[in-house]
């Protein structure tokens, strides 16, 4: 089994920031961070610059991208839409001046 590598300080301030956002789909407070896994393995976690900010309700909720992928892409869109939306956001925080 492959040895994970450390995250830098810069993954660690950009996840940081990420924590800090609403939910991307819904916009309830307090997210959890998701790694998006389309185009990896089964149990491969995708790159932390590809996460998305999602509430737990969103994350692994009865409707949610884990439990009703389909559904839910239809309602908030694609992981690819609400990774997009995150660095969005995540360059709108005051703190992500010194960031970007």
């Amino acid at each position: 089994m492959a040895k994970k590598k450390a995250r830098t300080r810069l993954q660690k301030e950009y996840l940081n920031m990420a924590s800090q956002l609403d939910c991307v789909a819904c916009g309830a407070y307090g997210v959890i961070l998701h790694h998006p896994t389309t185009g990896k393995g089964f149990s491969q976690r995708g790159a932390d610059e590809d996460i998305i900010a999602l509430c737990p309700e969103c994350h692994v909720g009865k409707f949610s991208i884990h439990m009703d992928k389909q559904n839910f892409i239809k309602k908030y869109g694609t992981e690819k839409q609400l990774t997009e939306k995150t660095r969005r956001l995540i360059g709108q925080l005051p703190i992500a001046n010194d960031f970007f």
